[in-house]
């Protein structure tokens, strides 16, 4: 007895899988990848331009190890924003507004903006399910309790 059973492989793509795919894209610069598992050859798009991101780590030797950034939700809408370490120079948060399965779209807002930052943790340190963010600096380092809708206030007093 034959049996013949026809498989096709399913047509998948990166940007199908919403907040993770967004995290891929990420790097030294913004690069989108589309992967089918027809198509031997991922092709990539250069999105750094279009994505508004302008940033800039700089310092001296206390900055060396420096660079971080971090990658969280912080409003639910699973897009990833952004912060930044800018060393000597100041920090940088970005609130994606790009759509889903869409062009990355970033604005840059000005709260959390602060120099000798070195890298960034976002946790949920009360518990809480909203993210709060561990700031490292050269010097005293910061905590942020997350507040909702991407909003933080400075909580280095309360823990």
């Amino acid at each position: 007895m034959t049996s013949s059973s026809s498989f096709q492989q399913p047509q998948a793509s990166l940007h199908t899988h919403s907040f993770y795919s967004k995290l891929m894209s990420l790097g030294i610069t913004f690069l989108y990848l589309s992967i089918s598992f027809g198509q031997t050859v991922p092709s990539f798009t250069e999105e750094t331009q279009a994505a508004t991101i302008q940033h800039i780590y700089e310092g001296g030797f206390e900055h060396l190890t420096g660079g971080g950034l971090a990658v969280f939700d912080c409003n639910g809408d699973d897009l990833p924003e952004l912060y930044m370490a800018g060393g000597e120079g100041s920090s940088s948060f970005y609130l994606n507004t790009g759509q889903q399965a869409g062009n990355l779209q970033f604005e840059k807002i000005d709260r959390l903006a602060m120099t000798g930052v070195t890298g960034a943790y976002p946790l949920d340190v009360n518990a809480d399910d909203l993210i709060d963010i561990v700031v490292l600096r050269v010097g005293r380092n910061s905590l942020f309790q997350g507040l909702g809708d991407c909003q933080f206030s400075e909580a280095n007093d309360l823990w």
